[in-house]
């Protein structure tokens, strides 16, 4: 459940002098305004950390998508959904499909590759209850999920997925320097090794860089092999994704 603030009312200050209320000031509050997204979930967060992030068309832009594209990849989001037209992956076109995790969500058993086809792969969230925004991007990269505990790091695994080869481009960055990650993959029980994003001021730029606002990993799957994305602690005590690109590919390239 998410909390946004949509209207103002007065709060009056009063003051009982001689037996009489006299109004001292007025000022303005915010009125709460509660919404439930309806998502496959295991269970719903306690509240939502911050303000919801900006939903305000993306403009002047100079991030650019790499002209290769599979039909079969699958485009995962958190928090923020910017509107087809707006979807400025690494890979891909602005006008893909794209599957979003709203706060709270941890399962989600059907999703769609990127020419809207149904996947055979279900998507699974650890426990988390916050969710935040980037600024300086309005794009996919824009908000992202964390636990307001700051003691835990976040996991996303996918199930099912068709047997292949794949390269996996994993967004994981708050919204400082030092909020970066250390993004581990797992594909079954075998851990490819660790890749970060930066703790510079690097993480704003406008222009896709491995390493400043992602990192990427190749890998095989076979069939029932599981791949599982960790996003560990690194320049802070927050753990985040911000979206997740999977593309099926081939020894000459992208299908």
């Amino acid at each position: 459940m998410a909390i946004t603030f949509r209207s103002l009312a007065l709060l009056s200050i009063v003051s009982l002098t001689h037996g009489s209320l006299v109004v001292l000031a007025e000022q303005p509050v915010a009125i709460p305004h509660f919404e439930t997204t309806q998502t496959e979930q295991k269970q719903l967060p306690r509240f939502s950390s911050g303000p919801m992030p900006d939903k305000s068309p993306q403009t002047g832009y100079d991030l650019k998508l790499e002209d290769h594209s599979s039909h079969k990849a699958l485009n995962i989001g958190f928090a923020h959904d910017p509107g087809q037209g707006n979807y400025d992956g690494v890979v891909g076109s602005p006008s893909d499909v794209w599957n979003f995790v709203d706060i709270g969500t941890t399962a989600v058993d059907y999703l769609r590759h990127t020419d809207a086809t149904s996947s055979t792969a279900r998507l699974r969230v650890s426990r988390h209850d916050g969710e935040w925004g980037i600024n300086t991007h309005q794009g996919i990269y824009h908000g992202y999920i964390y636990d307001n505990c700051q003691c835990v790091d976040l996991e996303t695994t996918l199930l099912d997925l068709a047997s292949g080869r794949y390269r996996a481009y994993i967004y994981a960055h708050g919204d400082a320097p030092n909020q970066n990650a250390n993004i581990e993959t797992f594909v079954g029980a075998k851990s490819l090794g660790t890749k970060s994003t930066t703790k510079k001021r690097a993480y704003q730029s406008r222009s896709w860089k491995e390493g400043n606002q992602f990192v990427t990993f190749e890998f095989d799957v076979t069939a029932g092999e599981s791949v599982r994305f960790i996003s560990h602690r690194d320049g802070s005590d927050y753990s985040m994704f911000n979206a997740i690109q999977l593309l099926p590919i081939t020894p000459n390239g992208i299908n």
